[in-house]
């Protein structure tokens, strides 16, 4: 929820809605964040979802934080050798309700799961397929550390309010 009666709705082709959750109806501008991708055929890259591959632009559910007001998201580009981090500034009153705030290929090799927004807002962390997690800042997506991981996570980190941070579990965890 971005807002009390306000959903926030990713589909796996990159098309960013908020609906009304009262009446069902799409509220603002839809946002498209992939080109060249007709957003209402559903069985595109749908086969690729399940492991985060290239085919599937959008493969897990973003982060928001309310203290920002800053949505996160890792996002493949149809023909990119990786997928990045969008982050998106929701506005509410504003035609536009979500705008992209900025892109970030600081995890090189690709992100993999769900990013995580720390308590207050202000850090991203996300498990790279470099088996490294990693901190980036969400006001730019630049990056603040990373730590290698002697595995590769296959569900997103934890963050607790105090900010102890567990990385996801995988194989050989």
């Amino acid at each position: 929820f971005l807002a009390p009666g306000q959903l926030l709705v990713v589909t796996h082709l990159g098309q960013v809605l908020v609906f009304d959750s009262h009446r069902g109806q799409v509220a603002g501008t839809p946002l498209d964040l992939v080109e060249g991708v007709n957003p209402t055929d559903p069985f595109r890259g749908l086969s690729d979802c399940q492991q985060s591959l290239p085919a599937c632009p959008v493969a897990s559910a973003p982060a928001y934080s309310a203290a920002t007001g800053i949505a996160v998201l890792g996002l493949w580009q149809p023909g990119a050798k990786s997928s990045v981090l969008t982050a998106l500034r929701y506005q509410p009153g504003q035609p536009a309700l979500l705008t992209r705030e900025w892109t970030s290929d600081a995890v090189t090799a690709g992100v993999l799961g769900s990013p995580v927004l720390s308590a207050d807002g202000r850090t991203v962390y996300v498990t790279g397929r470099d088996r490294q997690l990693w901190a980036l800042d969400s006001a730019d997506g630049k990056a603040k550390w990373s730590v290698p991981l002697e595995f590769q996570p296959q569900t997103p980190p934890s963050v607790a309010p105090g900010g102890l941070i567990i990385a996801g579990g995988g194989p050989d965890t």
